[in-house]
């Protein structure tokens, strides 16, 4: 992940269901929920899925929407 804010920052989602299942699974779970969650976009990439605690520190700046 490229250091720096976010250009879109998706917060305060209840649940985000992802393709990626658990690491470690067994492959058997196509689906991961993450509640909770935020989405990050830096330009036209999707670099951060995940709990909202896990959020980088620099993720939001004053350009961030």
């Amino acid at each position: 992940m490229t250091p720096g804010p976010f250009s879109l920052l998706v917060r305060n989602a209840a649940e985000i269901v992802t393709c990626a299942g658990d690491p470690g699974s067994s492959g058997e779970e196509p689906l991961r929920i993450v509640e909770r969650g935020a989405i990050g976009i830096r330009g036209e990439r999707i670099e951060f899925v995940g709990p909202e605690s896990g959020l980088p520190r620099d993720a939001l700046a004053l350009g961030t929407e």
